[in-house]
């Protein structure tokens, strides 16, 4: 370093008077009162204070304060060390016990020295604390020896005496890294974000690739070309931790790599990309119906190639109709599958293992069968009252679909075939809602060829009964239902009275004998209440006649009460 930064500094480490100063103004802010600190032994020291470390080894080193049980609020001092075998990476104030710092701690690695100028505001700092960490890092073999100068730590006693007594140094051994643990860098490993895979093909020009690089990495040596096993050339003229190129030919490329330590260089590592940017080669579409207008699955061929990455699928979409892939095998010919009566552009497209695509297109027809005439048909249909009936013509023995629309809605589809004779018909009792239906037909051969639809005619549906959401239901069943329900209603009353009558029944006898029980219990009762009265045993003449009268009562009452319960009994038989 030309400039010092300890140079313009030296004046001030040396004058202790801006140290005293600022210990005499915390202590004054802090309020703090002298304290002795006659025999007082503070002390400054490194930790570790010894280790043994190899050449390019980076370490840690702690500059602590040890107040001696006497509270401080100031410190500074020089450091030196050895710049040939150590250099000062950074110097970190993390952890420290100081908050204040009227230099902040700086360094020179050209002169071998370390400066700081801190402290704590009042009542101080007591006991042992960090103030600085030092990151060395090992230059050079030899032993490093780090120590104080021109240190001081200040008591918190308001007039900053100077209570340092020791001042320990320490000392750090670097070696060479034994030989026999050195070894070569291990072979890059190689990504490429651009060509992920190596036995993918892509149609991307531009490959990039990447690899790590290690600390102790001094240069690197690549290569790109169409050999597997090439050794690369291109030394790069800093230490790289990827490489790009652009617009390279079609083609399978190697990427070759090999990275260099202080011990020699590691073994090449390679890496594979496959780019193919043209499309597979043009080619024809033909549509095959075998002779047939009308045939519902002609045949489709198509097929071609492509130079470099090869054909991976076809996609095909006929029509507005989803695109399907398909792979090689399945093509040539491709049996289409079932097509109504129509016009179709079709478009099939090769796509190569690179994603690059070749379209072409062809045009197909396919005539409609015989249309079914609808002779009859119910201009008003009284669902619930009647059969729906409809029949009409077609060539023989196709299978003709009849549909059931309302408000452009699809209502219902039914089927049935044409005889001998192309005649059909069909019936059905199905419940509708009110309202306006078109009713078509469409018919269909072995093949599963389909017609175009016939004319749409319109049927008015009355319901004879009454539809709640999507339940129909008949006045007749309605009426069958309610007749249903008054017969389970009067069953359900009937088996309740019964119940009821039993219950009564049987509550009635369990009250009979309740009432036997108790005044039996009251006879018993008023015979012992009796002969309480006069604490004597047995009646004497007054007693009986009272007990009797008594008795009489409760008997008359008994007959009463028994003889209502065996009215009530006579009511329920």
């Amino acid at each position: 370093m030309k400039n010092n930064p300890l140079d313009n500094t030296n004046i001030k480490l040396k004058n202790t008077k801006l140290l005293v100063a600022l210990s005499l103004i915390l202590v004054f802010i802090g309020g703090l009162l002298p304290v002795a600190v006659e025999a007082v032994e503070a002390s400054l020291f490194f930790s570790p204070s010894s280790g043994n470390y190899q050449v390019g080894d980076t370490f840690s080193v702690k500059v602590k304060v040890n107040s001696d049980g006497v509270p401080i609020n100031a410190a500074q001092a020089k450091i030196f060390f050895p710049q040939n075998i150590l250099e000062v990476k950074n110097i970190s104030k993390a952890g420290s016990i100081f908050t204040l710092w009227p230099e902040e701690p700086i360094f020179s690695n050209s002169n071998g020295e370390i400066g700081f100028k801190g402290g704590v505001p009042a009542p101080g700092f007591t006991g042992e604390g960090n103030i600085l960490t030092i990151n060395f890092q090992a230059r050079k073999i030899g032993e490093a020896k780090v120590s104080f100068s021109e240190a001081e730590v200040l008591a918190a006693d308001g007039r900053g005496t100077n209570i340092l007594k020791i001042a320990q140094e320490a000392t750090f051994s670097i070696t060479e890294i034994p030989l026999e643990i050195v070894k070569v860098p291990a072979s890059p490993k190689i990504s490429s974000p651009t060509h992920p895979k190596e036995n993918f093909w892509y149609s991307n020009p531009n490959p990039e690739f990447q690899w790590e690089i290690s600390s102790d990495i001094i240069g690197i040596n690549y290569g790109l070309d169409e050999n597997p096993f090439s050794i690369p050339e291109v030394i790069s003229k800093k230490v790289e931790s990827s490489k790009s190129f652009e617009g390279i030919k079609d083609g399978i490329w190697y990427f070759h790599l090999r990275v260099q330590n202080k011990i020699g260089w590691s073994n090449t590592s390679h890496y594979k990309i496959q780019t193919d940017t043209a499309p597979p080669h043009s080619f024809d579409v033909i549509v095959d119906n075998q002779g047939d207008p009308t045939n519902p699955r002609p045949f489709l061929y198509f097929e071609t190639e492509d130079d470099l990455s090869g054909i991976s699928h076809y996609e095909i979409r006929i029509g507005e109709g989803d695109i399907f892939s398909l792979v090689i095998a399945e093509t040539n010919p491709l049996h289409l599958p079932h097509q109504a009566p129509g016009s179709y552009d079709i478009l099939v497209k090769a796509i190569d293992k690179a994603g690059n695509s070749e379209k072409s297109s062809a045009l197909l027809d396919v005539e409609s069968i015989p249309i079914p005439e609808i002779s009859v048909y119910p201009k008003t249909y009284i669902a619930g009252g009647e059969v729906f009936y409809v029949a009409g013509t077609v060539p023989a023995d196709l299978t003709v679909i009849i549909f059931f629309e309302k408000e452009g809605k699809l209502i219902k589809t039914w089927e049935t075939k044409s005889d001998k004779d192309g005649d059909w018909s069909f019936s059905t009792s199905e419940l509708f809602k009110s309202g306006n239906y078109l009713i078509s037909a469409r018919s269909r051969d072995q093949r599963g060829a389909i017609s175009h639809s016939s004319p749409r005619y319109q049927v008015k549906v009355i319901l004879a009964g009454i539809s709640i959401g999507p339940l129909i239901i008949t006045y007749q069943t309605l009426f069958l239902i309610l007749m249903i329900l008054i017969l389970l209603i009067t069953v359900i009353v009937v088996y309740l009275i019964s119940s009821k009558t039993k219950k009564l029944r049987k509550e009635t006898q369990e009250a009979a004998q309740s009432l036997k029980d108790t005044f039996n219990n009251l006879r018993e009762e008023t015979i012992k209440r009796i002969e309480y009265l006069d604490s004597k045993p047995g009646l004497n003449p007054e007693e009986e006649k009272l007990r009797d009268e008594l008795i009489d009562i409760l008997e008359k009452s008994e007959e009463e009460v028994a003889k209502e319960i065996e009215d009530i009994k006579k009511e329920l038989r």
